[in-house]
């Protein structure tokens, strides 16, 4: 797939902007992440050869087109479809500003188009057999976890996904294909928005990529859209954090000890502090936060904005060590 668009000659500092990179982050200094929010010098804008290159130590590095896909959601055959037409300033089709400037909602046709392929997919993959590479790679990274626990619905195993990156022109390229744990991500009224992605190998290991998570393109944003891993009616009890690994850490952890709990997993710290909780449908919240200074943050801020929306019981745990998650100390010991 060829855009024929030289990435050289699009005017990334008007451009960005106008997809949800603010212009501070675009000085060629060290600093905060404008994707993850994480750290003090993490992130720079180096636009190397004047490609709107980046690097940042969590999300990873690459073109000015994997950067607005980043910030935006939106999906990258749009994002090079709308640079094609040459327009390189900031003064955008209406429909391209429309859909950067939106919080959670794409265009209908956007929606369209990603709904279908994401029924495809899931209706590709299978339950987790407890012999396949998925449930070998949770087995792994969770010890003693007993799958049965995990509901059922929201995660499927699928033989084999093609792993698509960019070239430095920005066009996609396949780099393999690979079994994948597949992850079912729904909104507060339990409405299915995407599909999260971990591409493995045969033996359960994450697969040798760059990014081995990725998120499907959704039909809206994530906007504290959740995986469900445990979904129990009559329990009153939420815990939420960011990995799927983490959540299932602090699930094996409850059924030790006998604790029925629900447990959502928000992906990522920024996503975790806009969880989308139904108000009336849990009397008791705990927030597992990463040990790092994004996922401490962004927990607090979910703690404050739950109680004042009249959460009476909300907890915020963390582990002891910095840098560790709660699937770190589970399987630590």
């Amino acid at each position: 797939m060829k855009n024929h668009l030289d990435l050289s000659q699009v005017d990334w500092l008007a451009v960005l902007p106008a997809f949800k990179v603010p212009k501070q982050y675009l000085t060629n200094r060290h600093g905060p992440c404008p994707i993850c929010g994480a750290g003090k010098d993490r992130f720079r804008f180096d636009n190397k050869g004047n490609r709107g290159t980046f690097i940042c130590n969590r999300c990873g590095a690459g073109s000015g087109v994997r950067l607005i896909h980043l910030a935006t959601g939106l999906p990258v055959p749009d994002i090079l479809r709308e640079l094609s037409q040459g327009r390189y300033t900031a003064v955008l089709s209406d429909k391209a500003r429309k859909e950067a400037a939106s919080n959670n909602c794409f265009s209908p046709a956007i929606a369209q188009k990603n709904r279908a392929r994401l029924n495809r997919v899931w209706n590709q993959g299978t339950l987790l057999t407890g012999d396949d590479p998925a449930s070998h790679y949770l087995c792994y990274r969770v010890p003693g976890l007993d799958l049965k626990a995990v509901n059922p619905y929201a995660l499927r195993y699928h033989p084999g996904l093609d792993y698509i990156s960019l070239d430095d022109d920005g066009n996609p390229v396949r780099l393999g294909t690979y079994p994948v744990l597949l992850a079912k991500v729904v909104d507060g009224k339990g409405v299915p928005v995407s599909i999260h992605r971990t591409y493995l190998t045969e033996m359960g290991r994450k697969a040798p990529v760059a990014h081995a998570k990725k998120l499907m393109s959704g039909i809206k944003k994530l906007g504290g859209a959740a995986i469900r891993l445990t979904d129990i009616p009559d329990c009153p009890k939420l815990a939420v954090c960011e990995g799927i690994e983490t959540g299932l850490a602090v699930l094996a952890a409850h059924l030790a000890q006998g604790r029925p709990v629900n447990v959502w997993s928000l992906l990522n710290c920024g996503n975790l502090s806009k969880a989308d909780i139904p108000a009336g449908r849990f009397t008791q919240v705990c927030i597992y936060a990463d040990n790092d200074a994004p996922g401490i943050r962004h927990a607090l801020l979910l703690q404050k904005r739950l109680r004042e929306a009249g959460f009476r019981h909300v907890q915020c745990r963390m582990p002891a060590v910095a840098g560790q998650d709660f699937a770190d100390v589970w399987k630590l010991g």
